[in-house]
């Protein structure tokens, strides 16, 4: 089978797309030939049987420069029939702009995922033959193309290295905006570290995008110095994905304060493949939980209570914690492990092969 593959970006060394890579590789050792392309690249190691092209984001591009490049590259790949199939990471308008994957009946399968969709996904449903998601939650539209397949998390490089530190290290990643609920998390770290004699200390790794998200990137700032928080709460900035199973383990808890409408965060998933425990105040992670749902779920927007969850958390005998880290990991490798993610995308692409074949 001969496959192409269209995304955001392709980076080992990109804090959010870097994950892009294990996706590829997984991949492409399930074909015979995979076309990446990306609207930017950078730096990468992939099989012999991946060709990687860019759009041209990378070196400033517009994005009708990116359009002509993109049906440059697409166009006599499906008019000529050198894929079997066209698998799209995210972007929802690069399926009306392969329209003409229908003339030549090539199958396109989108992976979306999020608490909340644009109207452009409902309204370009008709460009792709199934959407994939994480869970039936992560994509809230009506439709019978619709098919789980989990998230694809590394679970090979995101594993258990040792035994957890214990210095009550808060770990959060994500990007820096006002619906991830860092302040939450900020007072919270503040109440405790006015209660108890020993420090808690928080790391936030993430990046602000926008002018308005590096406007809450320095109230963010600006709330830490008022608590007098600068020597226990840190704002760590973006570092390669390669890099984050060495923080996850060099920490005990991980904390996802998320308030708004949220996918299954991506990042909360790999601390869990990680074995640490997870609080998370976004309700679609409450199936993790079984029977530790009680202390590893606060409804968002609630410092004390958060505070309250973390000290329990860190009160914890060492066994117990294993035990919950070990529970969630079963979970993300069960449920959403990229090569699993993969196999059941492959599935998908070979049953428009058999249709093929029978109609022969």
């Amino acid at each position: 089978m001969r496959l192409a593959m269209i995304m955001a970006k392709v980076d080992a060394d990109d804090s959010v797309y870097g994950a892009n890579i294990a996706w590829i590789k997984s991949l492409a050792n399930r074909v015979e030939h995979l076309t990446v392309i990306g609207m930017s690249i950078g730096n990468y190691t992939l099989p012999e049987n991946v060709t990687v092209f860019s759009m041209g984001k990378e070196k400033g591009a517009s994005k009708f420069k990116r359009f002509l490049v993109l049906q440059r590259i697409m166009f006599p790949l499906l008019i000529l029939k050198k894929v079997d199939g066209v698998f799209i990471h995210q972007g929802q308008i690069w399926g009306p702009l392969i329209f003409y994957s229908k003339l030549r009946n090539i199958p396109v399968i989108l992976f979306k995922a999020h608490g909340s969709l644009p109207q452009t996904v409902k309204n370009f449903l008709p460009f792709f033959n199934f959407v994939t998601t994480t869970t039936d939650e992560t994509f809230p539209i009506e439709t019978e193309k619709k098919i789980s397949v989990g998230q694809g998390i590394d679970t090979a490089k995101f594993s258990p290295k040792g035994t957890p530190p214990q210095d009550r290290v808060v770990t959060s990643v994500g990007r820096i905006t006002a619906l991830k609920g860092y302040e939450v998390l900020i007072d919270a770290i503040g109440i405790l570290n006015k209660s108890n004699e020993t420090p808690t200390y928080l790391r936030i790794y993430g990046e602000a995008y926008s002018t308005h998200d590096q406007s809450h990137f320095v109230k963010l700032q600006q709330q830490i110095k008022s608590l007098n928080l600068s020597e226990t709460v840190t704002l760590e900035g973006v570092v390669p994905n390669d890099l984050m199973p060495e923080i996850l383990n060099a920490t005990d808890l991980y904390v996802n304060p998320s308030t708004g409408a949220s996918a299954l965060d991506k990042s909360v998933l790999e601390a869990m493949a990680c074995e640490l425990p997870v609080i998370s105040c976004n309700p679609k992670f409450r199936a993790f939980f079984g029977n530790d749902d009680s202390l590893l779920y606060c409804p968002p927007n609630d410092a004390p209570l958060l505070a309250a969850k973390i000290d329990q958390v860190f009160a914890l005998d060492l066994k117990k914690r294993l035990k919950i880290g070990s529970n969630l990991r079963a979970f993300v490798v069960r449920d959403h492990d990229v090569n699993q993610l993969m196999d059941r995308i492959v599935k998908i692409f070979n049953s428009f092969q058999s249709k093929d074949g029978e109609g022969k």
